[in-house]
Parts: structure tokens; sequence; C-alpha cells
């Protein structure tokens, strides 16, 4: 596989919309890792779609294989985001 660095656009528990320099195959599987402070979380996830915007490629991935430890880590990962979001705003 190809390992690239990504952005978050948008999150929720059950996937997340991430920003690449390559396009991501739709129906691909992929193991996104996030992390919050120290904890990370590998996260295996359904690429759903994968729109191009200017130089960039949009992937809308829903995840398919988490942990209970995953999750909870994921969870704070989540809030974590929105509290951001909300403070751009």
């Amino acid at each position: 596989g190809q390992y690239s660095m990504g952005r978050t656009l948008d999150v929720s528990l059950n996937g997340i919309k991430m920003e690449t320099v390559y396009p991501i195959e739709s129906n691909s599987t992929v193991e996104v890792t996030v992390g919050v402070e120290e904890d990370l979380v590998d996260l295996e996830g359904r690429v759903c779609h994968t729109t191009h915007e200017g130089d960039r490629y949009h992937s809308g991935i829903e995840f398919i294989k988490m942990s209970p430890e995953g999750r909870k880590t994921f969870r704070r990962y989540t809030d974590e985001f929105k509290k951001r979001q909300e403070q751009l705003g």
C-alpha cells in the first residue's frame, strides 16, 4: 500500500472526510491513524467516495473495524475536532 499524511475535513463517530494529495480509490480498504495528545489509534475503513478538489482529493471513509479501546480514543478525537471547529468558527 501507499502511505500518506492527510488532513481531517470532517469527522463523525462512524467515519471521516480526509484531504490527501493523491486519489484513494472508492471501495478500497484503508488504515487511518488518528491521535489525541499521546494516544494513537489505528482504524480500518472503506472509502465511500473520492472527489478531486483543486490540487487535492477529498475522500469519505466509513469505519468498518474499531476496537472498544479505539472507539474511546476516537470519540476523544471527534470531540476535540468539533471543539476546534467551533473555535475557528
